[in-house]
């Protein structure tokens, strides 16, 4: 999790605004971010293939055991290498990222040799859907409402879409603890978001209901 500093958002200099809580945070599963960042699965398959065609090279050029081993263990010192770096690479972007959501915004916190905090107020999101894979970390996927966009590269790799219409900022591989406290605290907070908007906006007494699910917006007559 995040370390919360009372009114501060660790890592942000400036306090919160008066008013604003910090409800929730959390840091990306190391691992599991890394793994599917980087496609270390795939990496590593590719090398055990490399691996493979050369030994089979050798037994077929006439080569006994010994020479096959030598001919695949070639590929061993670029394959550890390759491996090392991506996993470096992941970790530190993992280690450098945090999300937090307020009562007023969700914040994405990301960057490694550069830094940034991204702003999402919470107004501005139109739906919510929480993906998950079984018994692993799972993403928050957040579509904004229509005219707020989102430049993609300064926001990947967390986030998926590469229009700038259809950008949807992601909090990826959240840990399964994490999202089960996340899922009531940003449906009740984005339900009263939108009914104090609501309510701004038409100054009717009876505004539009609208309620908040895990896998999107759904609007249902008042």
């Amino acid at each position: 999790m995040t370390r919360l500093i009372r009114n501060r958002i660790d890592g942000v200099a400036e306090p919160l605004p008066e008013g604003e809580r910090i409800l929730w945070s959390a840091k990306p599963d190391q691992w599991i971010f890394t793994r599917r960042l980087m496609r270390l699965d795939w990496v590593f398959a590719w090398f055990a293939a490399l691996s493979a065609g050369r030994a089979y090279f050798a037994w077929s050029a006439g080569g006994g055991m010994g020479e096959m081993l030598i001919a695949a263990s070639g590929q061993l010192p670029l394959a550890l290498f390759g491996l090392g770096l991506l996993s470096a690479l992941g970790i530190a972007m993992a280690r450098s990222t945090s999300y937090v959501v307020s009562s007023h915004r969700v914040v994405l916190q990301v960057g490694v040799a550069l830094p940034i905090t991204f702003n999402v107020p919470l107004r501005f999101i139109d739906s919510v859907a929480i993906r998950t894979r079984k018994g692993k970390a799972g993403d928050v996927i957040l579509t904004l409402c229509q005219g707020a966009n989102v430049k993609a590269l300064a926001l990947w790799p967390h986030s998926q879409g590469w229009r700038h219409d259809s950008v949807q900022p992601l909090m990826r591989d959240i840990s399964e603890s994490a999202l089960n406290e996340l899922k009531p605290i940003l449906a009740k907070v984005l339900e009263a978001s939108q009914q104090e908007e609501a309510q701004d906006i038409s100054g009717s007494a009876h505004p539009k209901q609208t309620t908040y699910g895990l896998d999107g917006l759904e609007e249902m007559p008042a």
